[in-house]
C-alpha cells in the first residue's frame, strides 16, 4: 500500500493554511528500522503519514475523475515534488512514477522549478535531522505526540539565529555521543 509520508513542515503547513486538526489527517504508521524518516516511539519505529480512504486513496484526493488535491496550497513536500527528481541540477521525471495515467499526461517539466525541488529536499533533510536527534536522546517509549511536540520545538528553534546555532552544536554532541541529553 502506497502511503504519503509527512514531515513536520507538512504538518504545520496543513494545520496553519488549511485549518485542519492533526487527528483529521495524520496516521502514525509502522516503519522499517532502517528508514531514515522513522522515529522511535512506544518501542517501535514509526512515521507520520496521511490518512487514507477505505480504498487506500489519499484523504485529500478528490474522488472525482480529476483526482485533484484538496490541500493544494499546503500540499506535502513529497506530493509537491512527485514525480520529479533533481540530479546534477537538472529536473527530470522519475522512471518509477506511480501517478495515475490520467495525471501523468498533465505532468509538465516546465511548471516544476529547481527551487521548488530544492525546498522539498531541504524540508526532508531537516525533518531527518529532527528524527535523528529524537532517536538519539529518547528511550523510544514515548508517544508519537511527544515526537510531534519535540519536532515543533526544534522547528521553533530554527526560526532564530541562535536557535539554529544551538541545533548545530547540539548535533555535534549527539553524533559524538558525549552527552545523552542536552
Amino acid at each position: 500500500m502506497l502511503r504519503v509520508d509527512l514531515t513536520i513542515y507538512d504538518i504545520v503547513r496543513i494545520v496553519s493554511l488549511e485549518n485542519k486538526q492533526v487527528e483529521e489527517f495524520i496516521d502514525t504508521t509502522l516503519a522499517r528500522d532502517d528508514d531514515p524518516n522513522a522515529f522511535r516511539v512506544l518501542g517501535k519505529k514509526a512515521k507520520f503519514s496521511l490518512k487514507q480512504h477505505s480504498d487506500a486513496s489519499c484523504i485529500f484526493l478528490t474522488r472525482k475523475k480529476s483526482l485533484k488535491c484538496l490541500v493544494e496550497d499546503a500540499k506535502p513536500a513529497i506530493c509537491l515534488q512527485y514525480p520529479f527528481n533533481l540530479h546534477n541540477g537538472q529536473i527530470f521525471i522519475r522512471n518509477d512514477a506511480l501517478c495515475p495515467p490520467q495525471n501523468q499526461v498533465a505532468v509538465d517539466l516546465k511548471k516544476m522549478s529547481k527551487k521548488t525541488l530544492e525546498d522539498c529536499y531541504w524540508e526532508w533533510n531537516k525533518h531527518r535531522e529532527f528524527v535523528a536527534d529524537w532517536n538519539a536522546i529518547t528511550s523510544g517509549n514515548e508517544s508519537p505526540n511527544d515526537f510531534l511536540y519535540f519536532s515543533l520545538r526544534q522547528l521553533n528553534l530554527e526560526s532564530y539565529p541562535l536557535g539554529s546555532a544551538y541545533r548545530k552544536i547540539r548535533g555535534l554532541f549527539l553524533t559524538h555521543k558525549l552527552f545523552s541529553t542536552i
